[in-house]
């Protein structure tokens, strides 16, 4: 008969101690980086029933779950509304300075070059928003917005395609062209 180890009120250790406990960290990690439950079961070599069994039976694992998911959502929700509004960079590019010398091999004499110096020059670059990302940031977000038809949405990417390519949009800005567009509608309560 199998010997209970002591200290386990569960008895023999079971496939949770040994599979996914030690791997709580991995598992935040993994979900964090946008895998699906399903996707961390099979990397535990467990069934995704059984991963569900776990997270109701293990609060440790339920929590692990459910904070990784909120960060991503967070990290998700960042993405969008910087790619929506648009947003500046440095680029950075490097220039080699070569100085040509040459060397005998073997009684031939080869062209080398030599690194003198690293040229560096930053530069900053402007990624313009995304009307398709703040039409739907829109929507999802104020009341007055939740229906617009697909021609009015090609009607206000027009209208903010005739802004200065070099500006990120901005809430006035996609405002005033929808109002531009559609001045007699009304906003409703």
């Amino acid at each position: 008969m199998a010997e209970k180890k002591k200290g386990n009120k569960r008895g023999p250790k079971c496939r949770y101690d040994e599979k996914v406990k030690p791997k709580l960290d991995l598992i935040e990690g993994w979900r964090k980086e946008g895998y699906s439950e399903k996707w961390v079961a099979d990397e535990l070599n467990v069934g995704y029933s059984t991963l569900s069994e776990y997270k109701a039976k293990y609060p440790e694992l339920a929590e692990a779950l459910k904070a990784s998911k909120a960060r991503l959502v967070n990290n998700l929700k960042n993405a969008l509304y910087k790619e929506a509004m648009g947003y500046e960079y440095d680029e950075v590019t490097e220039e080699l300075e070569l100085s040509p010398y040459e060397e005998e091999i073997d009684g031939k004499v080869v062209e080398k070059h030599k690194i003198e110096k690293i040229k560096r020059k930053k530069t900053k670059k402007k990624v313009r928003g995304n009307a398709n990302l703040l039409i739907f940031a829109v929507c999802n977000l104020d009341p007055n917005w939740k229906r617009i038809d697909k021609e009015v949405i090609e009607d206000i990417k027009d209208a903010l395609a005739n802004y200065d390519e070099k500006v990120s949009y901005s809430n006035k800005i996609f405002e005033e062209a929808f109002n531009k567009l559609y001045p007699k509608r009304k906003k409703e309560n």
